[in-house]
């Protein structure tokens, strides 16, 4: 081979090689990542019953209206704020609702742009800050102090959980089926970006360890150890980086989101006594 036709090859692998990285095409990587908003998510109503509870509409900063949901623990003046799942929305999350209830506090959900009921398309940057809007709503609209709010993220969640708490105030932070950053959980589930280095990933969103290194409020991680979607060592990382104050916990018989009974009254345990540690 001719050394014009060499260079020319190679200059347009190296193109090609950097076009189809996730911080040149991110909108496509993110369509992978949401994927089509699930059909029926859109529920009008949740029912509840035991419990005070109702909708709220949430101002995102652009005026997207983001669909929440408060459920109220009258026992406790803490709060959850509950982050959810890729693919979850506040029906399909009621279980995990309950648990957090019982666990000893109030509970407020909702759905990020694109999820559920909430209009317009999701990206990594809009659920971060879907995340801050809604800490802002529970700070501003309905009066709950930083000292009695929870940060709680669920897998995809939990990424937008410590976003907030590099945000915002806090009093604690619960990170369930975490994953250590999306570089390393985006490598391990599409081997073809293990190809790129970190710095052609979209600038450290969602990398909760990097987040955890610094100061934060008390940190609780969970994770089923039978979860095949974030292994579990993706906590054992993040709780090896992270600094003081920090626990984890690990539910024998639970994959990713699933618990066991067992497991369900493990998690409510550890979730009640971590409360009653806070200041």
């Amino acid at each position: 081979m001719n050394l014009p036709l060499f260079v020319g090859i190679a200059l347009l692998s190296l193109v090609v090689w950097l076009g189809l990285s996730p911080r040149m095409i991110r909108r496509f990587y993110e369509s992978k990542l949401f994927g089509p908003r699930e059909p029926g998510s859109c529920v009008p109503t949740t029912s509840y019953p035991g419990v005070r509870n109702y909708e709220v509409s949430i101002p995102a900063n652009d005026g997207t209206a983001l669909r929440g949901w408060l459920f109220l623990n009258p026992a406790s003046p803490r709060i959850f704020l509950l982050n959810l799942g890729r693919a979850s929305y506040i029906a399909k999350s009621l279980d995990l609702v309950t648990l957090l209830l019982d666990s000893g506090a109030s509970v407020f959900t909702y759905e990020y742009r694109g999820f559920g009921c909430s209009t317009a398309t999701p990206s990594l940057r809009s659920i971060c800050e879907d995340g801050v809007a809604a800490y802002d709503y529970l700070v501003h609209y309905l009066g709950y102090g930083p000292e009695n709010l929870v940060l709680f993220g669920e897998s995809l969640g939990t990424g937008v959980t410590t976003y907030i708490a590099s945000q915002r105030d806090a009093a604690a932070i619960v990170l369930h089926s975490g994953f250590s950053s999306l570089e390393r959980i985006s490598k391990e589930t599409v081997p073809f970006l293990r190809l790129y280095p970190s710095w052609l990933f979209p600038a450290r969103r969602l990398d909760n360890k990097q987040i955890l290194k610094r100061p934060h409020p008390p940190l609780l991680l969970v994770h089923g150890k039978l979860d095949d979607i974030v292994p579990v060592d993706h906590s054992v990382e993040l709780y090896e980086a992270a600094a003081e104050p920090k626990e984890l916990v690990h539910l024998p018989n639970s994959d990713h989101m699933q618990h066991s009974a067992g497991d369900a009254e493990l998690f409510k345990r550890k979730l009640s006594s971590f409360l009653s540690r806070l200041a």
